[in-house]
């Protein structure tokens, strides 16, 4: 878990979005160990912040994922997820919008 974290907050895009396709697949598992959740969540925000598309998109598959544990949705309002995600839908690239507005549905 602690290099997958040194991965997301690796400023090189591919490195970021390698370490993202594994939580992907780590977070669509229903007995996901919820403790790296808290550890999960501001790197969602980073990732959401990117440049490249493919980090956005990737972001965005992992939350939907992890959006149906009701024990995170407080936290996803806490630090304002869900306004991001809107923002996405609004004015980003029309694949990452698709898969922000599947987080938001």
């Amino acid at each position: 878990i602690n290099t997958l974290g040194e991965m997301l907050v690796s400023a090189k895009p591919p490195l970021k979005l390698a370490a993202g396709k594994l939580l992907r697949n780590l977070a669509c598992f229903d007995n996901l160990d919820l403790r790296i959740a808290p550890f999960v969540l501001p790197v969602m925000n980073d990732m959401l912040n990117s440049d490249d598309f493919r980090v956005v998109e990737t972001a965005c598959q992992i939350m939907e994922c992890l959006s149906e544990r009701p024990q995170l949705q407080s936290a996803w309002i806490k630090m304002d997820v869900p306004g991001r995600l809107i923002k996405i839908v609004l004015l980003g690239d029309t694949v990452v919008k698709h898969w922000a507005a599947r987080v938001l549905d």
